[in-house]
């Protein structure tokens, strides 16, 4: 599979876009950038969105993809995630005043967006990739997914404070090739990552430790505003098997 990091950070400044990845081209999960760093052209072949959570730096741009290709494209894009989230899109984002409700334009049986609730740890298969919700640990209902495509598999955590049952989740996974964790504060605002249940280089040393050996780690989620320090801090950890996420990149597993 091909992942493309539209955006990797855990904050906005110019050259830093919110989270975003999309896989073989038609696969987004979390809609922080797919406005973005997505030309028109490529924004026509995203059919299916996948959202961890319900944070603006992961939903962002999804009014504006789906604004764009209104009366461009012949069938549906399809957003799933957890329960709580979808109540929370639709409540707080597409509800009339936010942003126009296009799961109902022009009816709900021709509307160009389409919302589906599914349950942690039950797979959803779409366009040859089987995605499986995993819960984890965030200050809202959170889940990362697990992506396979048959032969290779990559689990990306989303935002997550220290989270015991998705190493064992990961460890379980056979063809596991890599895992996109994130880390957002430096060590000195140990408190503030607690609060809002995040990692620091510190917290991530001791969570990675529970992770089998071989699997590639990469890191996301980085505030801009803290991203030399947090460069050198992960540097200190002297870990070879892990390394940041580079927005741009397509990461071939």
């Amino acid at each position: 599979m091909d992942i493309k990091i539209l955006g990797c950070f855990g904050g906005a400044l110019p050259g830093h876009f919110t989270t975003n990845f999309v896989v073989n081209q038609t696969v987004a999960i979390d809609a922080g950038a797919l406005a973005f760093g997505l030309s028109f052209e490529e924004q026509c072949k995203i059919r299916h969105v996948f959202i961890t959570h319900s944070h603006l730096d992961h939903t962002a741009s999804l009014p504006f993809v789906v604004d764009n290709v209104f009366g461009f494209i012949d069938s549906p894009i399809h957003v799933r995630s957890i329960e709580p989230v979808i109540w929370s899109l639709r409540t707080h984002l597409f509800n009339n005043h936010t942003w126009p409700d296009f799961s109902v334009i022009p009816d709900p049986e021709t509307s160009i967006l389409k919302f589906h609730a599914i349950e942690p740890l039950i797979p959803v298969c779409v366009d040859g990739l089987k995605l499986t919700p995993i819960p984890v640990n965030h200050t809202v209902p959170c889940v990362g997914y697990l992506i396979d495509d048959g032969t290779s598999s990559v689990l990306f955590t989303s935002d997550t404070g220290p989270c015991a049952s998705v190493y064992e989740f990961a460890n379980a996974v056979p063809n596991l090739k890599a895992l996109i964790t994130e880390v957002s504060f430096p060590n000195d605002q140990q408190e503030i990552a607690d609060i809002s249940k995040h990692l620091t280089p510190r917290d991530f040393a001791n969570e990675v430790g529970r992770l089998k050996a071989g699997v590639r780690v990469l890191l996301y989620h980085l505030k801009p505003p803290w991203i030399e320090k947090l460069h050198d801090e992960i540097a200190a950890l002297k870990l070879d098997f892990v390394e940041c996420l580079h927005q741009n990149e397509v990461y071939s597993f």
